[in-house]
């Protein structure tokens, strides 16, 4: 989240090693559970997340890692111009268009979701690996 706005970046997963490192880098760590192993958001895109402060819930079941963006990007994707995008949250889900599965992105225009992709019994990660294939 930015500690600045507030705004919603990314969620990801951070296991105990992920957070050690954050913690002593100051620089936000996560755990990719597609690849098995910690990744430093930035790393290669060079949009790195420096760690302002890490909370946790009321139920000590998450973290909610505060960050202030080095650059403008927060996504590993682009947008259709090759721009950073300030957010993984770029979509919008729109009413009526659930059963379709299309969404609204930033710019206005819709685009088709993957079949099944809101509502996969993997929990999604079929359709995140579809999307990324397809550079989404």
């Amino acid at each position: 989240q930015d500690a600045n706005t507030g705004a919603v970046l990314i969620i990801a997963y951070a296991n105990e090693a992920a957070l050690l490192e954050s913690l002593k880098r100051r620089v936000c760590c996560l755990w990719s559970t597609s690849r098995n192993k910690m990744w430093v958001k930035g790393e290669t895109s060079g949009d790195f997340l420096d760690l302002v402060e890490v909370r946790v819930n009321c139920e000590q079941n998450s973290l909610l890692y505060l960050v202030t963006k080095r650059r403008t990007g927060a996504c590993h994707t682009r947008d259709a111009g090759g721009g950073t995008r300030t957010s993984c949250y770029y979509r919008r889900l729109l009413p009526g268009l659930v059963g379709a599965e299309r969404a609204e992105l930033s710019g206005g225009e819709l685009e088709p979701l993957p079949a099944g992709a809101l509502y996969a019994a993997d929990g999604g990660a079929a359709a995140r690996r579809s999307w990324l294939s397809a550079g989404l």
